[in-house]
């Protein structure tokens, strides 16, 4: 929404709330080859993180005002991150981001192409390759080649067969079926060819090269990842007598993912089946399982079988000297994995650990979170004004759709799905049935003192239902200014009914009589609530805070908090119990919590 209005700064702390370690896909993990204990993560959704120094296994975040690293590479002091929001909604192309202080601050340099960290294929392996501290390569997806850059990022160029590249010798992987998929160059890049004897049919999904042992170990999976894999096979090559051999453990039974190599013990190497594994194939065989920091990850529901989930989508497994690996839900660490080479099947167990503390991750979509703490997604939540222990929530089917639920505490249920209708049901037994008068696809809300009142909003339109939304009746449309307009979220009042405020394309818009009568943002209330919005206001994107029924604005939040995104897309909660605090649901980087300064240092 736009609010035409001058918007002066005012000072808030932000910090997460901590949900509970991970939550979401951790495509990459790569550790600092000069500084032992500097690792950093890329998620796909959720920005990049550096290890803490401190030894507690906890991560710092780097990425709050920008998202969707597929990158990463570190050398001392410096981290690169190759970074794109989408492929196909962005309209801005792809940065690579440079640190030199360890990734407290970061310049960019923009590329001539597009890039997704959410896009299929984010964990094939880091797109970021460098032998020389000054050289970087760039491998990209959706045919945009090779690129190069000689001064730590700053510029880049397009590699062809003719290009020379410094390094002698490079080993690059592509993403195709049914042909040789693996190249390399032993002249600096004049000239290029195909490794003799590979394997054909699967894509060359992860490559790691053993220095000591002069062989580079590739896992094959017929599915870009991580969602898909269902056959492939895992190979070696030697470059000292140029053969390959298969060393797969089982072959075409699954696809391989995750691929690590021990540089202290060469010949040792940890692999993952599947890039799309739910099932905990791992407890076939010797391991403890510590989830303390992530009790969520352990489901009492679920059967034996299924109680350790020690992750799917593995795409990231490194071993520093002690592992992690990545999963679609958290990073896990172990520090006796060399438990696994004893003998003694009664001294083999290794210890897998949540070590994701501080990686906040989740995708918010709605607050109120229930107590149920193994539900996956929750697309909305509702509570009743007069009840507020009522509380309502609804989850997904897998189709995707936007869905929205509002309650009154008088067993009244609303809910639609996209562009479904209204239902409506009327006590926890009865089933749902279609609202009358009401738009398919029409937002919903309940007011909060006003029994059996409900509203909706399609387009400009507005209705209102006091029967408990078995039918709605059309009132006032909330705007005449904007004839297509459209409408985001509805909020009545905390303790006053029919006062009813409607968030949209168009502005902000309040009603006082339950949608008879439309006043805008320059309507003045002594005493009235604090308003909270993430929109634009006077042409600026953020996060906003009203005191006067939105006659001025407060712009609460600066470039290091959320950095952009659809703001129609960031669910916002008002704290009712303390004035000013105000919680963010971000896609990928969990809740933000956000309180006024004075508050944070303890002055009330």
């Amino acid at each position: 929404m736009r609010v035409l209005a001058s918007a002066p700064s005012q000072c808030y702390n932000f910090k997460n709330v901590r949900i509970g370690s991970g939550g979401g896909f951790v495509s990459g993990i790569v550790f600092n080859p000069g500084k032992k204990g500097l690792a950093y993560a890329r998620t796909d959704i959720g920005g990049a993180y550096k290890l803490k120094a401190d030894g507690s296994h906890g991560w710092d975040p780097l990425q709050d005002a920008v998202t969707g690293p597929i990158g990463v590479i570190v050398e001392v002091s410096r981290v690169y991150l190759f970074a794109g929001l989408s492929y196909y909604g962005d309209p801005n192309n792809a940065s690579i981001l440079c640190s030199t202080d360890y990734g407290r601050t970061f310049s960019k340099t923009k590329l001539p192409f597009k890039t997704g960290g959410n896009m299929p294929g984010r964990g094939m392996g880091e797109r970021i390759d460098s032998n020389m501290n000054r050289v970087l390569y760039l491998g990209n997806r959706s045919g945009n080649g090779l690129y190069k850059s000689s001064d730590y990022g700053a510029t880049w160029s397009k590699v062809t067969m003719e290009h020379p590249v410094t390094d002698p010798r490079i080993f690059v992987g592509v993403a195709e079926k049914g042909t040789e998929t693996v190249y390399v160059t032993e002249d600096g890049g004049y000239t290029w060819f195909k490794l003799a004897g590979q394997p054909v049919g699967y894509i060359s999904h992860r490559g790691v090269f053993s220095p000591k042992e002069k062989v580079l170990y590739v896992s094959y999976t017929d599915g870009t990842g991580p969602y898909d894999g269902s056959a492939g096979y895992l190979q070696k090559y030697n470059l000292t007598d140029k053969s390959w051999t298969d060393i797969s453990p089982i072959r075409d039974a699954f696809g391989f993912g995750g691929l690590a190599i021990d540089l202290q013990k060469p010949g040792t190497l940890m692999t993952w089946r599947g890039a799309w594994e739910w099932a905990p194939w791992p407890q076939k065989m010797f391991f403890n399982y510590d989830v303390s920091s992530a009790p969520w990850l352990y489901d009492p529901n679920s059967g034996e079988e299924f109680r350790k989930l020690v992750g799917w989508m593995i795409e990231s497994l490194t071993i520093d000297p002690f592992d992690l690996y990545g999963t679609g839900a958290n990073i896990f660490g172990s520090r006796n994995a060399l438990n696994w080479d004893t003998a003694d099947a009664n001294n083999r167990n290794i210890t897998l650990e949540s070590v994701a503390t501080g990686i906040e991750e989740t995708s918010i979509q709605a607050f109120l979170a229930p107590p149920n703490p193994v539900w996956s997604t929750t697309r909305d939540l509702d509570y009743a004004g007069n009840v507020p222990s009522k509380i309502v929530r609804i989850g997904t089917d897998g189709s995707g759709s936007t869905k929205q639920v509002a309650i009154f505490p008088r067993l009244c249920y609303v809910w639609r799905t996209g562009s479904g209708s209204v239902f409506v049901s009327t006590s926890d037994s009865a089933d749902f049935v279609t609202s009358s008068g009401v738009l398919r696809g029409a937002i919903i809300g309940a007011d909060r003192r006003v029994d059996k009142c409900f509203y909706a909003a399609s387009g400009s339109a507005f209705y209102a239902s006091s029967d408990g939304a078995v039918t709605f009746t059309q009132k006032t449309a909330f705007t005449t200014s904007f004839s297509s307009a459209a409408a985001f979220e509805i909020v009545a009042h905390l303790s006053k009914g029919s006062d009813v405020w409607v968030s949209s394309s168009a502005g902000l818009h309040d009603s006082t009589d339950g949608g008879n009568t439309w006043t805008s943002v320059s309507a003045t209330a002594g005493g009235y609530p604090a308003i909270f919005l993430v929109g634009v206001v006077d042409g600026m994107q953020g996060v906003y805070r009203s005191d006067d029924a939105g006659v001025s604005w407060f712009k609460i939040n600066d470039a290091t908090k959320w950095g952009g995104g659809s703001p129609d897309t960031i669910p916002v909660s008002a704290d009712l119990r303390q004035y000013g605090r105000v919680s963010l649901g971000m896609n990928g980087r969990g809740i933000f919590q956000a309180s006024p300064w004075m508050e944070f240092v303890g002055v009330r």
